[in-house]
């Protein structure tokens, strides 16, 4: 069911609801105060109903004026039927009505007791509804007075009233109904134009944004929410097609250079320092190509994954020792030194082989980019609830261009994708994701001609606010 059509029936039970409350409420009051007026009207009639009919009833003269329809007295109406029993239930006196027979049963005339009541019904002998006080005479003797007075125009007013409010109940009810459809389907028109715009989105575009009502509300600020979701998506896909292009480019290559070594080693009367030669060449283009499958996976799993749940507390000193130790044999190769230094207690929640890996993936890079007899630096630092690890080289540092795209998956400061100087361009990437998987951040701190420093920084363990807040990450 649409929204627009559950605002209408919405609109409309509340509205019938309200309405007929209300209009229950006017026709009750109305009837209250009818009665209450024509109740007080017979109240105020009675002692002079009463008086007249008791001298009546004893022998004296009647006053001027017919008894056979109303009289007035100082200008208001006197009610146009009244007649005094006695005890045995006799007429002894009647004004506005000739009949000698009682206009009430006699369990009617007996219901006052002691006092005066009020009730509705029809006359014995009259027809039409009348509203009649009975009560004992002031006079006293045991007569009671009755009188009666005609509400069939009254009671004919209510009922009008009452139709004229059913009626007026439909026509609200249908107008709430009408009304709200309309209002709901006028303001919801922008999101439905919202909506068939993203259904017709071409997601092989270039670009892709929705066309945006200019009305200031919570649908314009809906549709700009749209644009961001469809623009992330749209960088979502760019980068998943770029990355998916990248790996096949970075894997194509070493299986070509496998396949080509497989069939030269295959080729008959090699002898066997060429055929191993192939195989140890070959065997080395497998490995690389593990080692990079292995990093798209690590990707793929801190991707889905962010957070490890089997983290633990970890000495990250120990961790960056143990990094440096396992990159010894290639520093000594290419003619660096490896420094560490630490200062305070640096602990912190993770996990070993990935924080491990992100600090060798630095010193990997220093490395590399390092000249001939330069210094690698390694630090690790408690500060300010944060452990901090610093990788710094003696290279040429960062070229400025780069340093934007640095973390950037498959990126390397060549453009021509040269592997001659280190590997496919997932170690800045696999650093930054297991640092944000730690809740932490990575940055280049510094790059100039005298070199780079690459900074780690992740929660401290035992620092109360940032515990909780890399617990609930």
């Amino acid at each position: 069911m649409k929204i627009r059509t559950r605002l209408a029936i919405v609109f409309a039970a509340v509205a019938s609801i309200l309405f007929g409350l209300s209009g229950f409420l006017v026709i009750r009051l109305l009837q209250s105060n009818l009665y209450t007026t024509i109740d007080r009207s017979l109240v105020n009639r009675a002692p002079f109903l009463d008086h007249r009919l008791s001298l009546a009833s004893r022998g004296f003269p009647q006053p001027f004026g017919p008894s056979n329809r109303p009289i007035t007295l100082n200008g208001s109406r006197v009610v146009p039927v009244a007649q005094l029993l006695n005890g045995k239930g006799q007429v002894i006196g009647s004004f506005g009505s000739d009949k000698k027979q009682p206009l009430l049963m006699a369990a009617q005339i007996s219901s006052h007791g002691a006092g005066a009541v009020f009730f509705t019904t029809t006359p014995v002998g009259i027809q039409g509804d009348y509203r009649f006080l009975v009560e004992p005479s002031s006079l006293g003797g045991g007569d009671t007075l009755v009188i009666a007075r005609p509400i069939s125009s009254d009671i004919q007013t209510i009922s009008r009233v009452t139709e004229y409010f059913w009626i007026g109940w439909l026509l609200v009810t249908l107008l709430a109904g009408a009304g709200s459809y309309l209002l709901g389907r006028r303001a919801l028109a922008p999101v439905e134009q919202i909506r068939k715009q993203a259904e017709s989105v071409d997601v092989e575009a270039e670009t892709f944004a929705l066309k945006l009502p200019n009305t200031g509300d919570e649908i314009e600020a809906l549709g700009r929410t749209m644009n961001e979701l469809l623009a992330k998506l749209h960088n979502s896909i760019s980068e998943q097609r770029a990355f998916l292009s990248n790996a096949s480019h970075e894997l194509r290559t070493p299986l070509a250079s496998l396949l080509l070594e497989l069939e030269l080693a295959s080729f008959p009367g090699r002898n066997s320092e060429e055929l191993s030669r192939s195989v140890g060449r070959a065997l080395e283009t497998a490995q690389q190509m593990s080692r990079l499958t292995d990093d798209l996976f690590l990707l793929a799993v801190l991707d889905e994954h962010r957070r490890n749940s089997a983290f633990s507390v970890v000495d990250v000193s120990e961790v960056a020792q143990d990094a440096i130790k396992l990159r010894e044999d290639l520093a000594a190769r290419s003619g660096v030194q490896l420094t560490f230094s630490s200062k305070g207690k640096a602990t912190a929640l993770g996990d070993v082989p990935q924080i491990r890996l992100a600090i060798g993936n630095l010193i990997d890079n220093a490395v590399r980019h390092s000249p001939y007899h330069a210094e690698v630096r390694v630090s690790v630092t408690a500060l300010n609830g944060s452990v901090v690890i610093a990788v710094t080289d003696s290279g040429l540092g960062f070229p400025p261009e780069f340093i934007p795209i640095a973390f950037e998956r498959f990126s390397r400061p060549d453009a021509a994708r040269d592997r001659s100087g280190g590997g496919a361009g997932l170690g800045l990437a696999l650093v930054q994701a297991v640092v944000e998987a730690h809740s932490g951040t990575v940055a280049i701190t510094d790059s100039s001609h005298l070199g780079a420093t690459v900074s780690i920084s992740l929660p401290m363990f035992g620092d109360s606010e940032n515990v909780v807040a890399s617990a609930s990450s």
